[in-house]
């Protein structure tokens, strides 16, 4: 593979981790307005409830495309990500240290496999899927298969810091994973409550 050929794979999965990072990060201001404005959030809260579990659910299923792996499968995971690094250590200028990258990653993701295995069970039962299970009167998949803000933090900063070591290893450029409008819910529940306070 080439240089430019590698870059535009591992450019794939940073549009992953953006959108992930730009889930959470208006999951949080939904969750942080519900302490801090919550007289402008009951204005509407029926829509926030929406918006805060499809914020979730889209969060997790970035999150599952780059943690899930299915056998027999193309899916461009995390996990591949490694073996394309593996094949391809060539075009990095210190093989040694992208062998070590490798070798560490692979520990993090066998220890974070309990999480890995919940993401992948929401997502295949569960948001993916109609198992029977989820039809269940007792079933709650947010008791089930729930993962916590730690946890998905966890995830994103993981998946993160793999791909700026590996674009550190491989040019200089600087690579962004957060979208620049994540405060723009803070900003528009300050301006209603500005509104608001003064008629």
């Amino acid at each position: 593979m080439t240089h430019d050929k590698f870059i535009e794979q591992l450019e794939g999965y940073l549009k992953h981790i953006r959108a992930a990072y730009g889930y959470f990060d208006a999951y949080e201001a939904i969750i942080a307005a519900y302490y801090n404005n919550f007289e402008e959030i009951n204005i509407a809260r029926g829509f926030f409830t929406v918006a805060r579990c499809s914020l979730y659910n889209s969060m997790l299923m970035e999150l599952a495309k780059l943690y899930c792996t299915r056998k027999q499968s193309s899916e461009r995971t995390l996990s591949k990500l490694l073996n394309l690094l593996q094949d391809n250590k060539h075009l990095f200028r210190d093989e040694d240290n992208i062998k070590g990258l490798i070798e560490e990653a692979k520990l993090r993701l066998a220890d974070m496999e309990p999480e890995i295995s919940i993401l992948a069970k929401r997502r295949d039962k569960y948001m993916a899927h109609n198992d029977p299970v989820c039809f269940e009167r007792d079933f709650n998949p947010g008791k089930e298969m729930f993962l916590g803000e730690g946890v998905i933090l966890s995830l994103l900063t993981f998946s993160e810091s793999l791909c700026r070591d590996i674009f550190s290893h491989l040019d200089s450029r600087k690579i962004c994973t957060r979208m620049e409008n994540s405060g723009d819910l803070n900003e528009l529940l300050s301006e209603l409550h500005s509104i608001r306070s003064n008629p």
